[in-house]
């Protein structure tokens, strides 16, 4: 079981940039999924998003889950007493008590992931940019291939 519904704060196989990072280009706002009581079938947790089938031990894998599989989405689990913000270097949802997540592998891994990420961004809006010459529009090229 899961609730679905709009966040209004925080924010693979492709053979082109744009295709790579389609999520990050749409305008849609971020999830915020609620797990149901679907713990003790396991003695763990559930992926609520729908069709994911994601299913880890602890409630803090479910955050890793979240940030590595549906990085824009946010997720709050019944035993915690407020949604978890984002750590601002990673984006990863954190407990706001702990003191330990920067100094992480994890974090600086996925800091790393969230730079490449907003350069390649970057690189698939610039592919909207339109040139013209004598009144015509110039083909695009993605890739270029040095003979």
């Amino acid at each position: 079981m899961y609730v679905k519904s709009f966040c209004l704060f925080g924010l693979d196989g492709s053979s082109t940039i744009r295709d790579a990072v389609k999520g990050d280009l749409s305008d849609e706002l971020p999830m915020c999924y609620t797990t149901g009581g679907n713990r003790r079938l396991f003695d763990g947790w559930f992926c609520p998003v729908p069709g994911c089938g994601g299913k880890v031990s602890k409630g803090w894998n479910l955050h890793r889950h979240f940030i590595e599989r549906h990085e824009r989405d946010l997720v709050k689990l019944p035993t915690d007493q407020i949604l978890y913000p984002r750590c601002e270097s990673c984006d990863m949802q954190v407990n706001p008590e702990s003191t330990r997540h920067e100094g992480s592998k994890l974090c600086a891994r996925l800091t790393a992931r969230k730079v490449q990420r907003e350069a390649a961004v970057k690189s698939a809006r610039s592919l909207d940019q339109r040139f013209t010459a004598y009144g015509k529009e110039l083909e695009r090229v993605e890739v270029f291939r040095y003979l």
